[in-house]
């Protein structure tokens, strides 16, 4: 099936990189994870306004990561030095990508608990949980596929970028399912490695993404 071709593909490139692909990945991690924990801490302490800036960094940081992964798997250059680039040049492209995922997780989760909470004995509100469930797990599709239509058209405006990652995502519903089914496990294995999220995880799934984003837009 394609998804097995393609994750062959990007283990290769990875592999092929593999000192780059880790040293990028602990790079990514790290500061993502030190600007969560502010944010987390900050607001447990009254800090909204710093804390909120540090949580929005994430984005921007994420997006300028995820373009060296495809730079990395091109042309085996891990740079420092263009990922700062990139970062000022996209600041506000990594930005709305980072609202916008954030302001739909936010509502579904929110919607989730509700009918969940009310759901035993209901039926109505336990079939409205599993909707609300099942529209949460392809919102997280699509975002795999916006995030990267976002490195592989990067001359496109945001609104074709999100068009785009709508159409190919419904078009292409049972091999997207597919694909999250891949991306939860790699992760779950990867977490239940330890030290497979810090070292693994922006290198090798980043790169799972760019690819099969990168496939099926190549069908259109």
């Amino acid at each position: 099936m394609q998804i097995w071709q393609i994750l062959k593909d990007s283990f290769k490139q990875f592999y092929n990189n593999l000192l780059r692909s880790v040293l990028l990945s602990l790079c990514w991690f790290f500061p993502v994870f030190l600007l969560a924990a502010a944010a987390l801490t900050g607001i447990s302490a009254g800090w909204i306004l710093p804390s909120v800036l540090a949580f929005l960094l994430v984005g921007p940081y994420t997006l300028s990561f995820l373009n060296e992964v495809k730079e990395l798997s091109e042309k085996g250059i891990f740079s420092i030095k263009n990922i700062l680039i990139y970062f000022r040049e996209n600041f506000w492209r990594g930005l709305l990508a980072f609202l916008t995922a954030a302001a739909g997780y936010a509502v579904l989760i929110i919607d989730l608990l509700f009918f969940f909470r009310r759901g035993s004995g209901n039926l109505l509100y336990m079939a409205l949980s599993f909707l609300i469930l099942y529209i949460t797990i392809y919102f997280t599709i699509y975002q795999a596929y916006v995030w990267g239509l976002l490195i592989i058209q990067p001359d496109k405006k945001m609104r074709t970028v999100l068009k785009n990652a709508l159409i190919i995502s419904i078009d292409n519903i049972f091999f997207s399912l597919l694909f999250f089914a891949v991306l939860i496990f790699i992760t779950l294995i990867l977490f239940l490695l330890g030290v497979g999220i810090p070292s693994v995880f922006m290198g090798f799934v980043g790169l799972i993404i760019i690819n099969v984003s990168s496939r099926m837009l190549n069908q259109y």
